[in-house]
């Protein structure tokens, strides 16, 4: 990680593990990150493909906990404000 701004925690893949999205800066340049847990609640992996806005500064991320009644977890992220703005993003992982 190089310019983490937040973080949220929640279970993204439904395995009943707490995973982590972290949130950056610099939105252009600095990839946000989705960290799935192994198990152990000591070790991770980045989970490739993550959906990455372009434009704004990371700044804040929720997880949304049982999202559309599953056992997974969503992540809304804020992606700036004012003139460093970007899109807000919901993402989502989905089974298959």
């Amino acid at each position: 990680l190089s310019d983490g701004r937040d973080l949220a925690v929640g279970d993204a893949d439904g395995d009943g593990d707490q995973d982590i999205y972290v949130s950056q800066g610099m939105n252009a340049t600095v990839p946000d990150q989705l960290l799935l847990n192994t198990g152990s609640g000591a070790s991770y992996v980045r989970f490739p493909g993550l959906p990455q806005a372009t434009t704004g500064e990371g700044d804040r991320v929720q997880a949304i906990p049982g999202w559309k009644g599953t056992l997974r977890a969503a992540f809304l992220v804020n992606n700036g404000f004012g003139p460093t703005a970007g899109p807000r993003q919901l993402i989502e992982l989905v089974g298959g």
